[in-house]
């Protein structure tokens, strides 16, 4: 490395993301996805000299503004900070005149150019003067330097600083000493990747199977289109007034919005986008004020639910990026290294149903703001900033939502995307946004209906010729098969043809999908199959020979879930039913056994009605003795399997037998007063009494007084969703009956001594004080007991769903290991 020593600050490595840029920047040095040109216009009068000095002073403030790239003669690529660095600065007089489009030319003209990334100076800004209060300056910068918030920070910093030297605004004059880069790079350093690691490679193991057509195979037939869309005035305030009320941020409505896109443009249910991320959740004292590169893009996994409205599918999207701000000093390139491939796929389906687009979203809700906003008063003022990236992805939806209009603009890069196409997209999903605010309620199914479906046939159209399916369609052989493939396809709201031999989770089957088929089968066929057989039946081939056999010969307690694996088995205890241990299952991996126990109502034609909570403990411990004769046995238990986990580890330690680990998820346990308070609701929905369960409903916010507002609400439209359900048929009303026996015996359990250690871990969303009534309700004062408690993100009926199963299962696993 040749530089000037003297004028030499400090030189470290680069971090994981800078380094990617960098081999970007040499690899492909006329098409460099790291240039970043930012513009906007500036309002007032403009001195030069004194705009020179405002740049200046930006400069000494943030030291990623004098730090020049160098990699050749080094084992590694290091960044050297200077001292001091020139700014290169043109100011272009152009008149009253110009029109806009010399304006996209001359931000054209200078977007076009290479940065020398080794050399000062490496950005350049050029200001073009068309009045005397009206000028437009392009900062041509890039992002192995900064991120687009960085560029944020340095023009707020730019602008305040220019009015202070006319005694304006003092008061926002940058105060505080950001942290340096360097700081930043030192807290990646010493982060344990290995939590991070196990999440990821849980949360990739359902997603990696994507096939698809690279983009860069025929680089010389694609182009860039781009269309910009400004939502209107009223639907954006309606749309701010709505996240103020909600907590959400535009961003993520307009995220949930684009999943239906692509879910309508594909007919997929499960869809992937990556999604840029500020980077600045590290723990240093106004990382905020922070310039440098901290970004990062990691990849968002959304699921629909066409009978969900669209606030439950913003609820899953912002689900989703809270739990990607866990990992935000990840970068790319570390996820590849853990098996990650981003598709490179445009609107395409897989095999899986898995839609893989690679698609960018880009959501610039930082602020330019400062106090000068007053026309009457003297000082520079910058409006309209956004600014334009070279984007590696076919699509990318930019977001700028930093001001009371929203505008969106939509960028293709593939060679079978056009104007016309990338036009019908922009406008579809404007048309999704603007529906969705109007009435947040509505259902994904009826806001799908609201579209135009011409223009979407058409999209479908254009996009299936992106690939060449070949499926591996069986068409129903016999008059069964042919029931359960229209039960299947009303149920999954699926126009594709679906295959005898398709398993059914892998078409976007879910547990509460199972339970509406099982509720048709026992109306169509008259034959009450255990909920479970699923598991072990998910073809409709397999399941119409189930329906033709003797139930009661495949009942039994243990369903075996995941069989083959080296390590020693796992053992699910039901709560209501045990479908949801499947995705525990699969996120574990294939080496981990996992059987699931069920409660079942009848064997061999023989009623199953357990008289104590411990002796159903005793018959499973019978059962699962089958599979793993002695232990150490692993045990997990999710509400009221909980506490059988629990009774089944006292009777096995009593016996001699040892416990890997005893991990209870969201306890149900005997004296907890919620539990105690549903039991009313229960009594109603095994009566079928319409009227008491009005009175119930209508009264439950006052019986659950003690419990947090949101919690109420969230335990209400629960109880409710149930309510319906448990009235509409045998199969639903069973299962209340079952679960009003199971209340009963819950009440009833006195626990024993368990001399062992308890892990227990609780979703965010479940009532704060179940720790207390935890160490209440068991007896764990032995020499050998204790209690370690997790709390993660989630609610008690998605804590075993993607995508919050991953950060489950990532505590899980370090449990056992251990």
């Amino acid at each position: 490395m040749t530089t000037d020593k003297k004028n030499i600050e400090d030189i470290y490595p680069l971090s994981d993301n800078q380094t990617s840029f960098l081999l970007n920047h040499l690899n492909a040095p006329d098409d460099d996805s790291g240039k970043l040109l930012v513009h906007g216009r500036l309002a007032g009068e403009l001195d030069n000299q004194r705009f020179i000095n405002a740049w200046q002073a930006v400069v000494n403030r943030h030291s990623a503004l004098r730090t020049t790239i160098h990699w050749k003669k080094t084992d590694k690529p290091l960044q050297a900070v200077r001292k001091s660095i020139d700014i290169d600065i043109q100011f272009n007089h152009c008149g009253q005149d110009a029109s806009d489009e010399q304006l996209l030319s001359n931000a054209a003209n200078l977007f076009g150019q290479t940065l020398a990334l080794d050399s000062s100076p490496n950005h350049r800004i050029i200001v073009y003067h068309y009045s005397d209060k009206h000028h437009v300056m392009h900062w041509l910068c890039h992002h192995v330097f900064i991120d687009g918030w960085s560029t944020a920070v340095a023009l707020n910093d730019l602008i305040n600083i220019y009015n202070d030297y006319s005694g304006i605004d003092t008061e926002h004059l940058p105060d505080n000493e950001p942290p340096q880069f360097k700081d930043y790079l030192k807290w990646i350093q010493s982060q344990d990747l290995e939590q991070s690691r196990v999440f990821w490679l849980n949360r990739l193991s359902t997603t990696t199977s994507n096939t698809a057509e690279s983009l860069n195979d025929d680089q010389a037939t694609s182009k860039r289109f781009e269309t910009e869309i400004t939502i209107t005035t009223a639907c954006s305030s309606s749309l701010h007034e709505f996240c103020r009320l909600h907590n959400f941020t535009p961003g993520v409505i307009i995220q949930a919005a684009w999943v239906i896109v692509l879910s309508a443009l594909s007919g997929a249910r499960e869809l992937s986008y990556t999604l840029t991320l500020s980077g600045r959740t590290a723990p240093l004292p106004f990382i905020e004020k922070l310039v440098g590169q901290l970004s990062t893009a990691l990849p968002v996994f959304a699921k629909i639910e066409q009978k969900n409205s669209f606030i439950d599918l913003v609820h899953q999207i912002k689900q989703e990026n809270n739990l990607l701000r866990n990992h935000e000093f990840l970068s790319p390139s570390q996820l590849s290294k853990w098996g990650y491939k981003p598709a490179n796929a445009g609107f395409m389906h897989t095999e899986s149903g898995i839609i893989a687009v690679d698609s960018l979203v880009v959501i610039e809700n930082f602020v330019v703001a400062h106090k000068n906003t007053d026309n009457n008063r003297q000082g520079l003022r910058l409006i309209n900033f956004q600014s334009d990236v070279v984007s590696p992805y076919s699509v990318t939806l930019m977001v700028l939502a930093n001001n009371e209009d929203i505008q969106l603009r939509l960028i293709s890069n593939h060679r079978r995307i056009d104007q016309e196409y990338n036009s019908s997209i922009a406008n579809t999903l404007k048309d999704v946004l603007h529906a969705a605010i109007n009435n947040p309620s509505i259902s994904i199914s009826d806001l799908l209906q609201l579209l135009d479906l011409v223009a979407l046939e058409t999209l479908q159209v254009t996009a299936s010729q992106n690939i060449d399916k070949a499926p591996n369609y069986c068409a129903p052989e016999t008059e069964t098969q042919a029931h359960l493939q229209k039960i299947w396809q009303d149920i999954l709201q699926t126009n594709h043809r679906i295959s005898i031999h398709d398993n059914f989770f892998n078409i976007g089957g879910t547990s509460i999908n199972a339970l509406s088929i099982y509720a048709r089968i026992e109306t169509r066929f008259g034959c009450a199959l255990p909920l479970a057989s699923i598991l072990e039946a998910p073809t409709i081939k397999q399941l119409a020979d189930l329906i033709h056999d003797p139930v009661d010969s495949h009942a039994k307690h243990v369903v075996a879930i995941q069989q083959s694996g080296s390590k020693l088995p796992i053992f699910g205890i039901h709560a209501q039913d045990v479908l949801f241990y499947r995705d525990i299952s699969a996120a574990i991996g294939d080496d981990q056994p996992f059987y699931a126990i069920q409660q079942l109502e009848q064997i061999n034609g023989k009623q199953v009605q357990h008289q104590s909570l411990q002796h159903m403990a005793t018959t499973y411990i019978q059962q699962i003795r089958q599979v793993q004769a002695h232990g150490p046995y692993t045990i997990i238990g999710l509400c009221m399997g909980a506490t059988i986990g629990y009774e089944m580890a006292h009777q096995l330690t009593k016996s001699g037998e040892k416990i890997n680990a005893l991990i209870l998820i969201d306890p149900d346990l005997p004296e907890m007063v919620f539990e105690k308070k549903q039991a009313s609701l229960a009594k109603v929905l095994a009566s079928s009494d319409l009227k008491t369960l009005n009175h119930i409903i209508a009264n439950l916010f006052t019986k659950l007084a003690n419990y947090p507002i949101a919690r109420q609400l969230a335990i209400a439209k629960g109880q409710l969703r149930i309510a319906r359900k448990s009235l509409s048929g045998p199969l639903e009303k069973r299962r209340a009956q079952r679960r009003l026996h199971n209340w009963r015996l819950n009440q009833k359990y006195k626990p024993s001594l368990y001399n062992g250690k308890i892990t227990v871990i609780q979703s965010g969303e479940y009532c704060q004080s179940m720790n207390k009534l935890f160490n209440n309700s068991l007896n764990t004062e032995g020499e050998n007991s204790s209690i370690d408690n997790y709390i993660i993100q989630g609610s008690h009926t998605n804590i075993f769903s993607p995508p919050i199963v991953y950060e489950t299962v990532s505590i899980i696993t370090k449990v056992i290991d251990n």
